[in-house]
């Protein structure tokens, strides 16, 4: 049923489109007037106000022909009046109760736009709010109507929707440092810049296309300008924000766009990682004083809302040693390349962090502080599952510091236990 729904919907805006092109005004009215109607029912408004919606927004059809536009404005300002301003009479007429005197007329005076308004669930609603404000932008665009534009904006500032709107609008006219500066005021306005980010990916404007949502609006404006400094400063927020590996291809970019475009050198550029490397571990801080961790595991790639897979990339690619020592402290299971880059000034630290990966007794000595719990008994656990764990380790250890090392670790495990033969089975590749 839903589903006919949806059909019979978009087969209506099309009849209309035809209805305003091709019908005489007197006729064109009488269709749009049933459709109207049919919109405003009680049960489309509270079980379909999309619908209820993608016909009211037919009437958009009639902006641009002179002769019918009156029949747009008529349709599009009475679903503002019952969606949007019905709110506000709530609100007075809240407070006028607390008038004794005028409390029983209060309770009479009620329009039937708020009788109606009383049966549509909240979530309906706010499906009818957010498209009768779309709708009413379209009309004012296609009407040329810049003043009603304008007033609509003025009216509805926090409006997500309607400011996507007017920068996409900006967008198309080629006026792309105010479609920037638009966006980029409605963030700095915002309490959270990642949330407002998210809602504008899903608000059902502009689907798929806006990955990083008002950030995906200024890194377009700032490639049609050209300008290497805004579109730097893009990347640098992609940077900063990443927490999975969707976003690692900007620190490549970064470097191209500061290299090739913006005259750095190979030392300039270094000292910029360098200290884009510094904002990225405040940002982990961050992080970890105020989002919980999440950690899940989809095939072979593990993600952490601590973890920053484009700070990995930039440590690793830049070979900052002391940036990837403080950043492991928070990473249960450091990657080779963090590791290697670790080892670059800290070769003892990183062989503590891979070898306190052992199982439990594998060194005897704890090898590191974490090794060892008090009060336990430091032997290996004589089973097939623990041999490989031991391998696992020794073969990241000589991808990071060569097979002499590694061999001359191994021996000094099967010595340790010169009775377990499945263990010496396991280490035979290192011995």
């Amino acid at each position: 049923m839903l589903t006919l729904m949806d059909d019979l919907a978009m087969r209506v805006r099309c009849y209309m489109e035809n209805a305003a092109e091709f019908a005489d005004s007197s006729t064109a009215g009488k269709a749009l007037n049933t459709i109207a109607q049919a919109a405003n029912e009680k049960d489309m408004r509270q079980c379909e106000p999309l619908n209820s919606m993608l016909l009211i927004s037919s009437a958009l059809a009639f902006a641009q022909y002179d002769d019918k536009r009156i029949w747009a404005y008529d349709v599009i300002e009475n679903a503002i009046t019952r969606n949007l301003e019905y709110s506000f009479n709530e609100e007075s007429e809240e407070s006028d109760e607390d008038d004794e005197d005028d409390e029983d007329e209060d309770n009479e005076d009620t329009s039937e736009v708020d009788d109606e308004t009383d049966f549509i669930p909240d979530e309906s609603l706010h499906v009818l709010q957010l498209f009768t404000l779309m709708s009413a932008y379209d009309l004012y665009a296609l009407s040329n109507d810049d003043a009603g534009r304008e007033q609509l904006l003025k009216d509805y500032p926090e409006s997500m929707a309607l400011t996507l709107m007017n920068a996409a609008n900006m967008i198309h006219e080629g006026h792309l440092r105010s479609a920037y500066m638009l966006a980029q005021d409605f963030l700095l306005s915002s309490r959270d810049m990642e949330d407002v980010d998210i809602d504008a990916r899903h608000n059902g404007l502009l689907p798929d296309l806006l990955p990083h949502g008002w950030h995906t609006i200024m890194e377009c404006c700032a490639e049609g300008l050209n300008d290497v400094g805004l579109l730097a400063n893009v990347y640098r927020y992609y940077i900063l924000s990443c927490n999975d590996r969707s976003d690692t291809h900007y620190v490549s970019k970064l470097r191209n766009l500061l290299r090739i475009y913006g005259g750095l050198s190979a030392e300039e550029w270094h000292d910029v990682a360098d200290g884009l490397a510094r904002d990225c571990a405040r940002n982990i801080i961050d992080r970890i004083k105020y989002q919980p961790e999440i950690t899940t595991k989809g095939g072979t790639q593990r993600h952490s809302s601590w973890r920053n897979p484009a700070y990995e990339k930039l440590i690793v690619d830049e070979r900052l040693s002391d940036a990837a020592l403080t950043y492991c402290v928070m990473v249960d299971y450091p990657p080779l390349p963090l590791l290697r880059t670790i080892a670059i000034e800290h070769p003892e630290s990183a062989k503590s962090i891979i070898l306190d990966a052992m199982p439990h007794g594998t060194m005897g000595t704890p090898v590191f502080r974490f090794t060892v719990e008090r009060g336990t008994n430091n032997t290996l656990t004589a089973r097939r599952n623990t041999y490989q764990q031991i391998a696992k380790q020794l073969r990241r250890f000589a991808a990071v510091f060569g097979d002499e090392e590694t061999r001359v670790l191994a021996h000094e495990i099967v010595e340790r236990y010169p009775n377990l033969n499945a263990l010496r089975e396991e280490l035979a590749f290192a011995l």
